[in-house]
């Protein structure tokens, strides 16, 4: 039991169930609206929320505090930072 709730708090405490709302959000949206685009435009929008939330809770901790973090917090990091590039890439695709 104690594995499962390590992961269910990682998965709360990276805001990943928001990245996967405006997933599904944007995917809803262009679907109801009759867009044919490509899957570029949801992905980018599910990896530029998860660097954005990220950022926005955790920027002082990581500018200020990185050395002392728990491991849970440097694969928030490292993830937030790979989303980050995914993002970017995902713009130049659209």
């Amino acid at each position: 039991m104690s594995i499962f709730k390590k992961v269910f708090d990682f998965y709360i405490n990276s805001s990943a169930h928001v990245a996967i709302s405006a997933y599904c959000l944007t995917r809803i949206t262009l679907f109801s609206i009759d867009i044919k685009s490509e899957e570029s435009v949801a992905d980018f929008v599910f990896f530029a929320t998860f660097f954005a939330y990220n950022f926005i809770k955790y920027y002082d901790v990581f500018l200020r505090q990185y050395q002392f973090l728990n491991i849970s917090l440097k694969l928030i990091f490292l993830l937030s930072l790979i989303s980050f590039l995914l993002a970017f890439s995902f713009f130049f695709r659209i």
